[in-house]
């Protein structure tokens, strides 16, 4: 795989926010794809990614400490994308924002992270809690929930999902795939993290 990309960040002065941008170009990626005999096809994957950051004084959220804002905006055009491909395209869209803060000189470090893939339409929420018992142990609370659903897709000119097999019912010619953060949308999980740092 030949990756070939480039990065840049700067700090921008009227908005009191610094920006960074990441674009890389891969080329010949390979793609399941239901029109081709072999269920292969090969597409360049350019991807820009877009982070924006401010940390803001809101003083009756917290006085002694700014909230940090982020938001990450994830493009990809896929150059060569088939009709046939079981990945959404050819223009993908993905973006985060997240909050976090600290109280107590940092001892207390609430955060929440919120994700979304616009074309498949899944997503999740991330919620966490941090206490620093001491400068070496610590405790974390959080939750985690996911969204999503399958897509219909043209189904495979070979393979098991192939029209020749024998199915029937609603959805019979067509093939049902889990893009973006579906696969894992009944992860769903509640977690307790005890750790010792030396």
């Amino acid at each position: 795989r030949n990756v070939l990309g480039f990065s840049m960040d700067f700090a921008e002065d009227f908005t009191k926010s610094n920006w960074s941008f990441e674009f890389t170009w891969i080329e010949g990626l390979p793609y399941a794809d239901a029109n081709s005999l072999t269920s292969i096809n090969k597409a360049d994957s350019y991807n820009l990614t877009v982070s924006i950051d401010r940390p803001t004084f809101i003083n009756f959220l917290n006085q002694n400490r700014t909230i940090f804002f982020n938001t990450q905006w994830f493009f990809q055009w896929i150059n060569g994308y088939e009709r046939g491909f079981y990945n959404n395209g050819p223009f993908n869209m993905l973006a985060t924002f997240t909050v976090s803060t600290g109280y107590f000189q940092d001892r207390l470090l609430p955060g929440f992270t919120l994700v979304y893939d616009f074309h498949s339409v899944s997503g999740a929420g991330l919620a966490n809690v941090t206490y620093r018992l001491t400068e070496n142990f610590s405790a974390t609370v959080g939750m985690a929930g996911f969204f999503g659903h399958y897509q219909t897709k043209t189904p495979s000119l070979a393979g098991n999902s192939a029209p020749g097999t024998n199915r029937v019912g609603r959805g019979a010619y067509q093939a049902f795939v889990e893009n973006g953060l579906s696969p894992i949308r009944e992860r769903d999980e509640l977690y307790f993290t005890l750790r010792y740092t030396f």
